[in-house]
């Protein structure tokens, strides 16, 4: 599958072709209300990146905001 493949709007293709070439990471996941099918037009992304050894933190950081490990539990 690519990012063609999946239906996303044109704005956030960019950030997830940067993750994708971004050192570490081995996936991204799609979390919050748009995963739930619930988001309004204004809606924020939550993105869960799964990676191994060290993370690109810079590569993130350029688009929003990024919480570390462990800093984020979800509630």
């Amino acid at each position: 599958m690519t990012l063609d493949d999946l239906d996303l709007p044109q704005a956030i293709l960019p950030l997830l072709d940067d993750l994708s070439r971004a050192r570490g990471v081995v996936a991204v996941a799609q979390g919050g209300s748009r995963a739930c099918g619930e988001a309004n037009f204004a809606g924020d992304w939550d993105l869960g990146v799964y990676y191994r050894g060290s993370l690109d933190l810079d590569v993130l950081a350029r688009w929003g905001q990024v919480h570390p490990p462990g800093a984020w539990d979800g509630s």
